[in-house]
């Protein structure tokens, strides 16, 4: 299908105005900003970091016209287009208490400082790690609060506390000693990211077109990562 944008006006201009949520990592719109940009150099691109809960406020209200976040529940107004999944983890800082310890287990994890996202907590956008966290019982104080995940992981660094982050984050740290990974170690929350746009306004040639591009990285990516030994028929 990509091959058919190559025949598009190639002097279409326009902004995409974008606003993603902090922690999302997802192949498919890096690889979609790549493609479009060589489709289509002379569009120009706002992007923002924004907690999920305001993305789709702000979607709603039609003050971006393109978001990229969670989402607890759908809202009337808004249209959703799963992209991508994340695994997220706790883990602490090497001047933590636990960091080192192995055999541990959620109970270790009770009473303990703990760091958060905003949206971490019940009917928001990573509502998941707090109904770990109330599965398990691992209560504890909650020492700090950011919705961006770089301050989110300075903390967890700092020993300020624990905290919950991406796998796709942590993965790089811990294989250089600065993190250290929490239980529980299986059955973690898997944090689904979406496309958001309007259903009430129109988007526009350009971002019209960069939703379409979007949607079918999306396809290619499910198909290599879920689908790449199936054979064809």
């Amino acid at each position: 299908m990509l091959s058919q944008y190559a025949d598009e006006d190639q002097q279409i201009k326009g902004e995409i105005d974008l606003q993603v949520a902090s922690h999302v990592h997802c192949p498919p719109l890096d690889a979609a900003l790549s493609q479009f940009h060589r489709l289509y150099p002379q569009v120009t691109y706002d992007i923002q970091v924004v907690p999920s809960v305001e993305i789709l406020q702000n979607v709603a209200e039609g003050r971006v016209s393109i978001g990229v976040a969670t989402m607890q529940k759908p809202h009337p107004s808004l249209a959703y287009h799963l992209l991508s999944h994340e695994l997220m983890g706790f883990f602490c800082g090497p001047t933590h208490p636990l960091f080192g310890r192995d055999k541990l287990s959620s109970a270790d994890l009770r009473g303990l400082d703990y760091v958060a996202f905003e949206s971490d907590q019940p009917k928001e956008g990573l509502h998941g790690i707090a109904r770990l966290r109330a599965a398990r019982e691992i209560s504890g104080n909650l020492i700090a609060v950011s919705p961006n995940e770089e301050e989110v992981l300075r903390l967890i660094l700092a020993g300020v506390g624990y905290g919950a982050l991406t796998l796709d984050t942590a993965t790089p740290l811990l294989a250089r000693g600065q993190l250290w990974q929490l239980p529980p170690f299986s059955e973690l929350p898997t944090i689904d990211i979406h496309l958001v746009t309007s259903t009430q306004t129109e988007l526009g040639r350009a971002r019209q077109l960069f939703v379409e591009v979007l949607k079918e990285e999306t396809e290619k990516f499910v198909r290599k990562r879920y689908f790449a030994d199936m054979p064809e028929g």
